[in-house]
């Protein structure tokens, strides 16, 4: 597809996150009710410790939607930078390294020039790269100064309704992988391009579907040696009983199931299983892997952030493939729980899992 640019200047502008704790939680505080609430407090599990590492607080104290987070992403120097569902980028650092940041940068204000809702970002090979409805963004800070140097669009007309394109992962060989989101809840989807996994070069182009049959993959991960993942959220109609959310192994040209039934599939069923199976209406959301084994535990655990609030968590999950049979097993404990809608999820460089929390005041 033609790359658009959406904007190109030299007009904003602030560096590293080391943090001192096992677990630090990164809160970005956003109501989307307009009366004040009381939130409960999230805590760590057993063996963890968890502290709050930002809020972004709303304007005169009045509650503000546009101010919840969907994304987190390290540069190359280590610094947080944070979306928020209003296509703004923040970049969050702890000057002196109390374990807190005290301060924020808007790095770009993309509200009037992404389609709302934004709710995807990721840094790879010296750009960023932002999922807003319908189209992705490549944005340009080539000396690293957090002064944009070109925004730019390199995928547009991606089919949406009430989903979309979301988070991003980028494998060993330069490719770049996204869900694309159903566009209903169930059914067969009128573009072919729904409900899958694309993949595309990092400026847009080559862009195929790689895999099918995801209905709504929030975020993916990928780890040399085990392979790309993908969270999913399934139906929110039950037509199977059990429904399950999902992780996925995906897997070029194979087809996960939607709109025709979650969990295990039926051998000869041409459906391939999920490596875990999940609690529905759980809502797996950002995931990611502990790569440099910061946190003591099996080699390809990977770390899930759930946003229904009745999950509220954010769990280790452990998936083992058989090695006679093939069949995948996996179990999930939470690592930080009590969250009202924990979206996402990324390790810092020192090793620290920052979490950010959708809906908290």
């Amino acid at each position: 597809m033609t790359a658009l640019p959406i904007w190109n200047p030299k007009m904003l502008k602030s560096l590293r996150l080391p943090f001192g704790l096992v677990l630090s939680l990164l809160v970005l505080f956003a109501a989307r009710p307009l009366t004040a609430q009381t939130w409960p407090v999230p805590f760590g599990a057993t063996g963890y410790d968890l502290s709050t590492y930002f809020t972004l607080a709303p304007s005169g104290g009045v509650p503000n939607s546009n101010l919840s987070p969907t994304a987190l992403a390290f540069d190359a120097q280590g610094r947080l930078y944070v979306l928020t569902i209003d296509g703004k980028i923040r970049v969050l650092e702890d000057l002196d390294l109390d374990g807190t940041a005290e301060t924020q940068t808007l790095f770009f204000d993309g509200s009037s020039t992404f389609t709302f809702p934004s709710d995807g970002l990721a840094f790879a090979q010296g750009a960023f790269y932002v999922a807003h409805r319908g189209a992705i963004a490549k944005i340009v800070d080539a000396n690293a100064d957090l002064i944009p140097d070109s925004v730019t669009n390199i995928v547009t007309g991606l089919p949406n309704g009430l989903h979309q394109n979301n988070g991003f992962a980028f494998d060993d060989l330069g490719w770049m992988y996204f869900g694309l989101g159903s566009t209903t809840d169930n059914g067969a989807q009128i573009h072919p391009w729904s409900a899958t996994i694309m993949r595309c070069d990092l400026n847009g182009q080559n862009l195929t579907v790689h895999a099918t049959g995801v209905r709504n993959a929030y975020d993916l991960a990928f780890k040399p040696g085990f392979g790309l993942v993908a969270t999913e959220n399934a139906w929110n109609a039950v037509f199977t009983d059990p429904s399950f959310d999902e992780i996925n192994l995906i897997a070029n040209g194979a087809n996960y199931g939607f709109p025709v039934q979650t969990g295990p599939a039926p051998q000869g069923s041409g459906i391939t299983s999920p490596i875990a199976t999940l609690p529905a209406h759980s809502a797996p959301c950002g995931v990611d892997f502990d790569s440099a084994g910061a946190f003591p535990g099996f080699e390809n655990d990977m770390f899930v952030a759930f946003v229904a609030a009745g999950a509220g968590a954010v769990a280790r999950v452990s998936a083992f493939q058989h090695p006679v049979t093939g069949a995948w097993h996996a179990t999930y404990v939470p690592v930080a729980q009590n969250f009202t809608g924990a979206i996402d999820c990324k390790f810092a460089p020192d090793g620290a899992l920052v979490i950010a929390d959708f809906n908290v005041q």
